[in-house]
């Protein structure tokens, strides 16, 4: 069975009046994935609805980085990141192996 990993991120958008609009990168293990322009008071994001084709797998670290943009430029980046470390399933307890007797069948 596959595990379907989600990312959601948030944010409170700049209320500066000049703002018009945000930009916001997904990366992937320190790798930008993906670039989006947003809406000037939009705050939520989520990973699979901008990165339809790259799956989040175990011990992928996710960042997220969000500004916002005037005409002059852009705001300092605000960033955040997820990890999704390595685990193992608990293995099988009490295995035993019974000893059978011989069976031959007789013609």
């Amino acid at each position: 069975m596959a595990i379907r990993r989600e990312v959601t991120a948030t944010w409170k958008p700049s209320l500066s009046p000049d703002v018009k609009a945000q930009k916001l990168f997904w990366y992937m293990n320190g790798r930008l994935v993906k670039r989006v322009w947003l809406r000037t008071r939009e705050h939520k994001r989520n990973w699979s609805s901008d990165n339809l084709n790259t799956a989040i797998r175990e011990g992928d670290t996710i960042q997220c980085a969000v500004c916002a943009v005037d005409e002059v430029g852009e705001s300092d980046w605000v960033q955040a990141e997820i990890d999704y470390p390595y685990t193992k399933p608990d293995a099988p307890s009490d295995l035993n192996l019974k000893k059978l007797p011989i069976h031959i069948d007789i013609l």
